[in-house]
């Protein structure tokens, strides 16, 4: 939804062009932004999208959310003359979306938050640690969800 408000134009494939690989990056050549999941991303790399980009001198943008981004994807896409691309991270509570990391040369990381979200690590006392320390991630802001449809005090 975020790309329609920001001016882009939503192309949906027939069912028949949906389910043939090949029509897809076929598709997607034909666009500049494509949000997926970074399993689908890396079967339509698999398949020869970065091929027809370059056949046509076409970049893509994509927007990778929804699971967790493999090093080796990473680096392919930072690598790649003919992608740039974000990791896209956060729980549904957060509405997927809540930190956000161009994917560039470095190693694979989740990024900053999102414009009014406050992200932590903490350790299991509840005291920040330093970076580089492993913790657990603790996201704060107006985007959380306060409860669940149906299971109203479930947070």
């Amino acid at each position: 939804m975020l790309w329609l408000a920001a001016g882009t134009t939503l192309v949906l494939p027939s069912e028949a062009e949906r389910v043939d690989a090949q029509a897809v990056v076929e598709a997607l050549a034909t666009v500049d932004v494509v949000e997926t999941t970074p399993s689908y991303a890396q079967q339509l790399l698999a398949i020869g999208l970065e091929d027809v980009l370059q056949e046509q001198d076409r970049t893509l943008l994509l927007a990778l959310g929804g699971e967790p981004l493999p090093a080796v994807l990473w680096d392919r896409v930072a690598a790649s003359p003919v992608l740039r691309g974000w990791n896209l991270y956060g729980p549904s509570e957060f509405t997927v979306d809540a930190l956000v990391a161009p994917i560039e040369a470095d190693r694979p990381h989740l990024g900053s938050p999102v414009a009014n979200l406050t992200a932590r690590v903490l350790d299991s006392t509840l005291a920040p640690v330093p970076p580089g320390v492993a913790g657990e991630l603790y996201l704060s802001g107006p985007a959380e969800a306060h409860g669940y449809r149906g299971c109203p005090g479930r947070r």
